[in-house]
């Protein structure tokens, strides 16, 4: 996985939220780091952003919806929201084994 966009700002935090699931160009699913290492689907990102966009702006690192960046799942079939336990969409499946 690679970081796409740290989320540094409130501008930064919108433009994650307008583009939706997928990152442009390449249409690769998107995730979001939280604090805690924690990483959220993209329906709960959408369904939080209140709680994020507070954190955010408060500058509150503590809390658990602190927004770190964004990124594209590539591989990683075993991936979760750690909030809803949804499977994370992978961009190319597992990596095949030599």
């Amino acid at each position: 996985m690679t970081t796409c966009c740290d989320i540094l700002d409130k501008v930064s935090l919108a433009a994650a939220y307008r583009w939706g699931p997928y990152i442009w160009p390449g249409g690769y699913p998107q995730f979001l780091w939280i604090h805690e290492g924690d990483i959220l689907c993209w329906k709960c990102f959408k369904e939080n952003y209140a709680e994020i966009w507070r954190a955010l702006v408060a500058d509150d690192q503590e809390s658990d919806w602190y927004p770190l960046s964004i990124e594209a799942n590539w591989e990683d079939d075993a991936l979760y929201c750690s909030h809803c336990n949804a499977h994370l969409e992978s961009a190319y499946g597992a990596p095949e084994e030599d």
